[in-house]
């Protein structure tokens, strides 16, 4: 049962006060957390008051616990007790815990009617109620302590008397930094603190007497009889349930609290056996724990217990007991301290059924995506293949004599074939970020380049729009960066590649800003403005939906699979950066991001290399090359590369093949396909391997795949690869990669 004074003065709360929106009722999802983490919190500091008075021997060391209790729960700046001096009517500070604790002990406290004493715990003391200011700063009668109050960063005061012998000795003072904290649940705990209080200051004073009674018993037992009086009338209206139970399980007292929590009267409770309010289990437990009693064991214990009300209920209970003694130090009995957590159990239950949904939910979502994912991985890999052998014969017909009706037509080929590997690069790059794979290979690079470079492939269809493509980079802007040049140029090509489908007439601009500078990073914002249609603002939510194409009235067929921005922002976001836009529906859009890159040293290496000219020489002339392909066409376009390229190659159509070939320096290179029938790249690297296990010789391993070795570094790792090249093949990627390699191969250049 709650105590209950006279009503908490509240009226300095706003009367317009509004629900917080973010406030556990308008999040309903997150109520049982907020209400779990609140009612532990009250449950274990009425908890932790209850086993300082349990264990107080002096009135001191009580009340500074107590203010430290109260202020560790995680709410209040500070706390204090004072005690009233009943002639002068001024407070002596006992105890204090918080924040400028020295300061506010040096505060001049009185509970007479002038201007000082009309406080929170001035009136709290005069009146003998709870009162509470929710807005402290802003209530005139604080004025003499409003300085005070602005050192202790408080917003909100509330004070609770203390009784002794019927009368008011002193209060209760808690400052909150939260103008809002004391609502009724609150003011409940602190009162329930505060009656224990009063109950500890009882009981102590009742040892103290009965010291004394050694010395004059007559007067001792008159006193000692008083202050079992008055000891009953704070255990009847305390708000715990207190009892005390014999060593056989009888009750032998009970507050009004325990009756109303275990649904009995409290005539009808004493005398009652435990063993009709428990299960067997609770029975066995108290049964152990008497013995351990008896075998000498004097600490507080501190457990949780059931109870069962005749209505059927169960009572979740948090018990503390402490040994009651006689005058040879033995056992008699048992004094106990109830709280009720039943609501804290079902908050708990609750709590565990949604995080159980959540987990279920959660394993769903990462198994559709994992599928999805992988079918969108396993579709790319398997439309590369044959794109590896359309893109490559086009490369090698275009290096053919042929009529110039023949290489246009080829040329529309290649395009065409270009065209649908972009797609297939957006739908590869979608899986592998909904997979969180999307590799990201930082390293130096010049950004003007990289935009000159961009500009260059862009011009060819801006200047079939007769568009204006321009350039603005401040020459005070950094130049070199630490970065994936990669993925900065995706970004910037599909803004600056919408922006000119988009626009019928005018100009493109791309603009950079370094909008701030230290010793090691820029800020950097790029962005891509036209002078489009711009678009309206019913449309604007499609903009980054997978799949979702923004039709102009004028363009409605215009080509594209709707996840360029959807993959831009991603891959922005992905490098720690932002993406956003701004339109002006009939003049224009401008589509930026910012990035914060770290600036490269003047020395770092530059990782763009252009493609060496066709008349450089072979890459390796007598490059002796192991190709495990099971593609007849891909076998066919990179045995004609690796031969222009100066090697001589054998060609195996599957692993088992490709291990019947291979022994220990007998090839200087070795090209695996990941995803060979019979046996794959992987278990075949990992079979040679172990073949030259022993051996001085290691023959470089290079993966053919659309993957990269970031995605999955463990399984290129165990398998021993030592590089990869993307497919489709490339006649300049695969030249660079034999010009790496051979260069730690000498003797093979000789």
């Amino acid at each position: 049962m709650a105590l209950r004074m006279t009503g908490p003065d509240t009226t300095a709360a706003p009367a317009d006060a509004s629900p917080d929106p973010a406030s556990p009722t308008s999040a309903p999802s997150q109520a049982p957390r907020a209400d779990l983490i609140r009612l532990n919190r009250i449950y274990a500091t009425l908890s932790r008051v209850n086993d300082a008075i349990l264990r107080a021997r002096d009135t001191q060391p009580l009340l500074e616990e107590i203010c430290r209790i109260v202020v560790e729960g995680g709410l209040y700046r500070l706390a204090f007790v004072a005690s009233l001096d009943p002639v002068t009517l001024e407070l002596r500070p006992r105890a204090f815990a918080g924040v400028a604790a020295p300061t506010a002990a040096r505060v001049r406290i009185t509970a007479r009617d002038e201007p000082e004493g009309h406080g929170a715990v001035g009136t709290a003391i005069r009146e003998a109620r709870t009162v509470i200011v929710q807005r402290a700063l802003e209530d005139p009668k604080l004025a003499p302590w409003h300085d005070l109050l602005r050192k202790l960063g408080a917003q909100a005061v509330a004070a609770f008397p203390l009784t002794a012998d019927g009368a008011v000795v002193g209060a209760l003072a808690v400052y909150s930094a939260d103008p809002q904290a004391f609502d009724a649940q609150e003011v409940e705990l602190l009162e329930r603190v505060a009656a224990n209080i009063s109950l500890a200051l009882d009981r102590l004073a009742q040892e103290q007497k009965r010291r004394l009674a050694e010395q004059a018993r007559e007067r001792a037992e008159q006193a000692l009889r008083e202050s079992e009086a008055r000891y009953r009338q704070i255990v009847e209206t305390a708000a715990e349930g207190i009892g005390l139970i014999s060593p056989g399980g009888r009750i032998l007292f009970a507050n009004q609290a325990l009756a109303d929590m275990l649904g009995v009267g409290v005539d009808k409770l004493l005398g009652m056996s435990l063993r009709g309010i428990t299960d067997e289990a609770g029975w066995q437990e108290f049964v152990e724990r008497v013995e351990r009693r008896r075998r000498g064991h004097r600490a507080i214990d501190r457990f949780e217990y059931r109870f069962h009300r005749p209505d059927g209920a169960v009572v979740h209970a948090l018990v503390s007991t402490t040994p009651l003694l006689d005058s040879d130090e033995r056992y008699i009995g048992s004094l106990t301290m109830v709280t009720d957590v039943t609501a804290l159990k079902r908050a708990e239950a609750e709590l565990r059924r949604q995080h159980e949904e959540l987990l279920r939910a959660k394993e769903a979502a990462e198994a559709a995506a994992q599928a999805k994912s992988h079918f969108l991985a396993l579709a790319s890999h398997e439309i590369r293949t044959p794109m590896n052998g359309v893109l490559g014969i086009t490369e090698l017909l275009l290096e053919t004599p042929l009529t110039p009706q023949q290489r246009e037509l080829v040329h529309t080929i290649r395009s065409s074939a270009e065209s649908l590997l972009r797609v297939i690069n957006d739908l590869l790059d979608l899986a592998r970020m909904e997979a969180g794979k999307l590799p990201v290979r930082p390293r130096a690079f010049d950004l003007p380049e990289l935009i000159r470079h961009l500009v260059a492939l862009l011009q060819p269809l801006a200047d079939k729009k007769s568009l204006s493509l321009r350039v603005e980079y401040p020459e005070e802007a950094p130049r070199r960066f630490l970065g994936d040049p990669d993925r900065i140029g995706q970004v910037l090509l599909n803004l600056a590649g919408n922006a000119i489908k988009f626009t019928p007439s005018g100009y493109v601009r791309i603009a950079v800003q370094c909008l701030e500078r230290s010793a090691g990073h820029a800020l950097l914002r790029v962005a891509v403005e036209d002078t489009g249609p711009g678009i309206p603002e019913q449309k604007r939510s499609q903009l980054f939906q997978s799949f979702s194409r923004l039709e102009q009235a004028s363009q409605p067929q215009l080509p594209g699979t709707g996840l360029g921005l959807v993959i831009s922002k991603r891959i922005v976001e992905w490098m720690g950066g932002e993406l956003g836009f701004d339109s002006r529906p009939g003049s224009g859009s401008t589509f930026w991001f910012e990035l914060r890159l770290p600036l490269a040293p003047d020395s770092a290496p530059e990782t763009h290399r252009s493609a060496e000219s066709a008349t450089n020489p072979p890459a390796a002339p007598g490059l002796r090359v192991l190709l495990a392909e099971d593609n007849p066409v891909n076998q066919l376009v990179a045995r004609r590369m690796l031969e222009r390229l100066g090697c001589s190659v054998d060609i195996a159509a599957d692993g088992e093949q490709a291990l019947a070939l291979f022994e220990p320096g007998r090839y200087d290179l070795v090209l695996l396909d990941c995803e060979m029938p019979v046996r794959d790249g992987f278990s075949t690297a990992q079979e040679m391997r172990a073949r030259e296990a022993g051996q001085q010789t290691r023959t470089p391993i290079i993966a053919l795949t659309a993957s990269s070795p970031n995605e999955d570094p463990a399984r290129f790792r165990s398998a021993g690869l030592d590089d990869y090249l993307p497919k489709p093949l490339e006649t300049q990627s695969l030249d660079r990669l034999l010009r790496k390699w051979a260069a730690r191969l000498p003797s093979i250049l000789t």
